[in-house]
């Protein structure tokens, strides 16, 4: 049959097309050779590439990319199952499993009083063997960092999660400015400090050096020096606060170490401890005929321990910490507006 300047031959889509009426056929029949039309067209310009009509295009790299994407992201609903069935605590390597194929950890295995019997289903153990299908499992078992908002990108095991947070670098504090809401790391907390409070900040100050600093009334802020290699990856984390008030005859000075692990909770005490030594030395030489009252020389010399806190309850209260007291009578001309104090940090 003819339709313009096109022939159709029913035959060839007899196998396709279901016995229609003939108006109905000849639009089908005309829509069939559209469409090997454009695949033609397609092929000619290389957009499916040089495979037959049959065959599968290639997947495109991104589609194989967000495949790979919605691969790994597998979520566990129910937690428990990475939990000994004994303590309760998440499992980790070695774990055993019973004849059924119910685990435990080992220090529970040890634990036992019998063995022999499964702790879930009460049936013969067969020894407790190990599941390294299961330790596998829980290896491969990750968990983003609780402080990921702050910077850190580690993806701890399930079962050593804790752990991680017990030494991640990205851990918040508060800070110190009243009515300032700020928490973040260590690192963003000085820029904070400097940028929006105008607080001195020293990070040349190495440990178990003495250093010479320049301390202003008010809030002064220490950070050990890490270029030189001088201190160890938590040592980092250390941020010293030196609080100088002006009192009626002294300027008393304060030691804070601003540390996110100050405790892991409530009950536990800090976690990290540091020495500080604070000394302040003047001396008057060339005076010839000095007058009554003039004090000739004066040394002071404190060692101690500095608080630690990460600041979520905000300053501990000065009274009940050390505090280094230079009586006003001591300082010099130009120390009216500032102390000049030395300074060493010594790990515990």
């Amino acid at each position: 049959m003819r339709a313009g300047n096109e022939v159709f031959a029913f035959d060839e889509y007899d196998d396709e097309l279901p016995l229609l009426p003939l108006r109905e056929r000849l639009a089908a029949a005309q829509e069939n050779l559209r469409k090997r039309a454009r695949t033609s067209v397609a092929k000619s310009d290389g957009i499916l590439g040089t495979s037959s009509a049959s065959s599968v295009p290639p997947i495109p790299a991104a589609a194989e990319a967000a495949g790979a994407r919605s691969e790994s992201a597998v979520t566990v609903e129910d937690t428990d199952a990475l939990d000994c069935g004994v303590c309760y605590h998440p499992l980790k390597p070695p774990i055993f499993q019973c004849a059924v194929g119910h685990v435990v950890c080992s220090l529970c295995r040890d634990k036992l009083k019998d063995n022999r019997k499964c702790h879930v289903c009460r049936g013969a153990t067969g020894g407790f063997r190990r599941c390294h299908a299961m330790e596998r499992l829980v290896d491969s078992s990750r968990v983003a960092c609780r402080n990921a908002a702050y910077g850190c990108t580690a993806r701890p095991p399930y079962h050593d999660q804790k752990g991680h947070q017990q030494l991640c670098l990205h851990a918040p504090c508060q800070c110190p400015g009243e009515a300032c809401s700020f928490i973040s790391s260590v690192e963003a907390l000085l820029d904070h400090f400097a940028s929006v409070h105008g607080w001195p900040c020293s990070t040349k100050i190495r440990i178990n050096e003495i250093s010479y600093i320049h301390l202003k009334d008010g809030f002064n802020f220490i950070r050990l020096d890490d270029d030189q290699g001088a201190t160890t990856r938590a040592d980092r984390q250390c941020l010293f606060l030196l609080d100088v008030k002006r009192q009626a005859l002294s300027r008393a000075i304060s030691v804070l170490l601003i540390h996110p692990h100050a405790s892991v909770d409530e009950q536990q005490p800090c976690m990290k401890h540091m020495n500080c030594e604070l000394t302040y030395s003047q001396s008057t030489l060339s005076i010839i005929c000095p007058p009554k009252d003039l004090v000739m020389s004066h040394d002071q010399k404190s060692k101690f321990i500095v608080t630690c806190t990460d600041l979520s309850k905000g300053l501990p209260n000065p009274d009940e910490r050390f505090q280094f007291v230079v009586p006003n009578f001591v300082l010099r001309y130009d120390e009216k507006g500032a102390v000049n104090v030395g300074l060493r940090i010594q790990s515990i």
